[in-house]
C-alpha cells in the first residue's frame, strides 16, 4: 500500500501518484535544462555545478526505483500526455532506461518522437 493510498480516498490516491510524479519528471527535465547550460559554460564551476545536479537527479532517479512499476507507467503516462517541447523526452527517458523499462517499447517511442527530441536525449548527459 502506498503513502497516497494510506492517506487518500482511493481516486484522490491515484491523483496524487501522478500529480507526484509529474512533478518529478518535470523536475528532472528542468536540471536537463541546467546541465544543457552548464555544458555550454565554460570553467571549474560549470563543470562542479554539472556534477552536483547529476548527483541529485540520480538521487531522484533511484528513489523512483523503489517502485519501478510505478513510475515507469508514470514516465509513460507523462509522454502519452504529450510533450510541450523536445527537451520534456529527456526526464522520461533518463527513468526509462535507467528503471529497466521494456527496451523494445523505449526504442519504439524514440523512433517517434522528433528529431529534436532525440538530439537532446542523446546529448544531455549526466556527469
Amino acid at each position: 500500500m502506498t503513502l497516497a493510498a494510506k492517506n487518500h480516498p482511493d481516486d484522490a490516491a491515484g491523483a496524487a501518484v501522478a500529480d507526484w510524479h509529474r512533478f518529478v519528471l518535470v523536475e528532472l527535465n528542468g536540471m536537463a535544462t541546467m546541465l544543457r547550460y552548464d555544458a555550454q559554460q565554460e570553467g571549474k564551476q560549470a563543470g562542479q555545478r554539472a556534477i552536483e545536479i547529476s548527483r541529485r537527479a540520480r538521487a531522484i532517479v533511484d528513489t523512483l526505483g523503489w517502485d519501478p512499476a510505478t513510475s515507469c507507467a508514470q514516465a509513460w503516462a507523462f509522454t502519452e500526455a504529450g510533450l510541450e517541447e523536445p527537451a520534456d523526452a529527456w526526464a522520461p527517458h533518463l527513468v526509462l532506461s535507467t528503471l529497466g523499462d521494456d527496451p523494445a517499447r523505449l526504442a519504439a517511442w524514440m523512433r517517434g518522437i522528433s528529431a529534436e527530441a532525440r538530439s537532446f536525449i542523446e546529448s544531455t548527459k549526466l556527469s
